[in-house]
């Protein structure tokens, strides 16, 4: 399993040698996701988790777990780290940590989650959404479906620009000066205006100010 660039770097952990205090070195307080704890070759995915980030971040999470002290966490992590086994650790960010989290125990297939509610969320959610982020957390291997999400991506892609052009100009005008070092969020717009027209036209005539950029544009 390869983790692409959403997720953290791999963090290592000894259960009877490192102490919780050590997670605080890993960036991940106050912060809302998903975490993945692996056995220490990294090989085999044995629990994965989320952290909504307000009444819990991802940092207290991985403390409860890794702790080794009942009644917190994991019972089958905990039991490892009593019996001083090693992890690899990740975590990612993420705006819906329970769709995350069912999405990452479907594609990684924990050892020790037992509960089934992430069921439930799947079938309730499009299957564009669940494309979409399992594209995201890099948690696609097959290249079909893979190239099928990165289009669903780059349409939510155009759906979130169209909505900022009209809500927040002011934002949307740094994405024209940096399309040099930004070009697979603008270059779909202008691709896609020879093609697509009914839905990239609208975004000029709803704002004027952009005219200039779209001529500057097509000068060059």
């Amino acid at each position: 399993m390869i983790f692409n660039g959403s997720w953290s770097p791999p963090f290592r952990f000894t259960g009877g040698k490192d102490t919780p205090e050590r997670i605080e070195n890993w960036g991940c307080k106050e912060k809302a996701g998903v975490y993945v704890i692996r056995n220490w070759d990294d090989t085999k995915t044995l629990y994965v988790g989320k952290a909504n980030g307000t009444s819990c971040d991802i940092q207290q999470r991985l403390k409860d777990h890794l702790s080794g002290i009942p009644p917190a966490g994991n019972r089958g992590i905990r039991n490892l780290v009593r019996q001083g086994e090693g992890f690899t650790v990740r975590w990612v960010e993420s705006r819906n940590p329970a769709l995350s989290e069912a999405i990452a125990i479907i594609q990684l297939a924990p050892q020790y989650n037992l509960r089934c509610e992430w069921k439930e969320l799947v079938d309730r959610t499009s299957d564009d959404d669940c494309l979409a982020e399992a594209a995201r957390l890099g948690l696609i291997s097959d290249q079909p479906f893979r190239r099928i999400a990165e289009k669903i991506v780059l349409s939510m892609r155009e759906q979130e620009f169209a909505e900022r052009v009209k809500t927040q100009p002011e934002l949307v005008r740094p994405l024209w000066e940096n399309e040099q070092t930004q070009p697979e969020l603008v270059r779909p717009l202008w691709e896609n205006e020879q093609t697509q027209p009914e839905r990239v036209l609208p975004l000029w005539e709803r704002n004027a100010k952009l005219d200039q950029e779209r001529n500057n544009y097509r000068e060059r």
